[in-house]
């Protein structure tokens, strides 16, 4: 019994860390470019630059009668042997110069310094922690991991990373581009080329191909409800409408499969799912003469089967 209620108070106090834990993290990012947090940070990278200097400066090997271990020995320096001291000079301002740039906040890089481009949608202040750049020295960023790291933002399809010194950084986005527009009865989702489906940004413009799935039926087989619509369909779905003028709306549900209304029709084409594309577009191409006979005329024209299409009335007049 005690140990019960020992796991409920830890439970208890998991939680609430965790509560605490938000809001903080909440919180720090509000205030992640603010005078105080950057210099915090920069005095932080500017004492271990330090710790590290001094290590390495016990280590190197020094002119005079320091030997190296074994029996290489480093002879001594005079003013006779210019040469070795034009090259000790070089190897000082080498590293004088890294320690300016380790210590000079003008080569750090905060959120002002990088400039975000090819944007529609999307927003800087929403891209940029994704770059992981705050405080980050120029002299340590690569074009390719910055480039690797905003491509994990699901509306980011690629991006071109350009550092100019002391501490620009240039971000050129292409954003994603939906193919078409997925209703159903639990909200809309954007659907990209491979089925992928994301929430709808209000601010782009919009796909002109709809496919309506009350149920969200389309989901594919192995993947959350709503996550992703089988690919199949969806080309299936894409190329009828490159191939069909005006066609712009389809229907899907489980038992009937894919449907649409002819354009400029009262014909409801029943193409069922998305295999035999082949043979159900030869059978619509044979019919579509009767079809546009009598375009006022309510029926349905069955390709589930392609090689025994039917016209079906949808008035019950025949």
């Amino acid at each position: 019994m005690a140990s019960r209620r020992a796991q409920r108070r830890t439970s208890q106090v998991h939680s609430g860390y965790r509560g605490r834990s938000a809001r903080l993290v909440g919180a720090s990012r509000q205030v992640t470019s603010s005078p105080a947090v950057r210099a915090r940070r920069h005095a932080r990278r500017r004492h271990r630059f330090q710790q590290q200097w001094r290590w390495a400066r016990r280590r190197l090997p020094l002119p005079g009668s320091l030997a190296l271990p074994g029996r290489l020995a480093l002879p001594s320096l005079t003013w006779r042997e210019p040469s070795k001291l034009f090259s000790l000079a070089l190897l000082a301002l080498a590293l004088v110069g890294l320690w300016w740039m380790q210590a000079d906040e003008a080569f750090f890089v905060y959120q002002e310094d990088v400039r975000f481009t090819g944007l529609t949608y999307l927003t800087p202040e929403e891209l940029y922690p994704y770059g992981e750049l705050e405080t980050w020295s120029a002299l340590w960023l690569d074009p390719e991991t910055i480039r690797a790291q905003f491509q994990r933002h699901p509306y980011v399809e690629d991006v071109r990373v350009t550092i100019r010194w002391p501490a620009q950084v240039t971000v050129q986005v292409a954003e994603v581009r939906p193919v078409a527009l997925w209703q159903t009865a639990f909200g809309e989702r954007w659907l990209l080329e491979d089925g992928r489906a994301l929430e709808v940004r209000q601010a782009a413009d919009q796909p002109g191909l709809v496919i309506l799935d009350p149920g969200g039926d389309a989901t594919e087989p192995g993947q959350p409800h709503l996550a992703q619509m089988r690919p199949e369909l969806l080309r299936t779905a894409l190329r009828l409408g490159q191939a069909i003028p005006g066609l712009e709306e389809f229907r899907y549900e489980r038992g009937p499969g894919l449907q649409f209304r002819y354009p400029g029709t009262a014909t409801w084409v029943q193409w069922g799912n998305e295999r035999q594309f082949e043979r159900k577009w030869q059978a619509l191409e044979r019919l579509q003469s009767q079809i546009l006979a009598e375009p006022a005329r309510a029926r349905l024209l069955g390709l589930t089967a392609p090689g025994r299409p039917f016209f079906r009335p949808l008035d019950g007049t025949g």
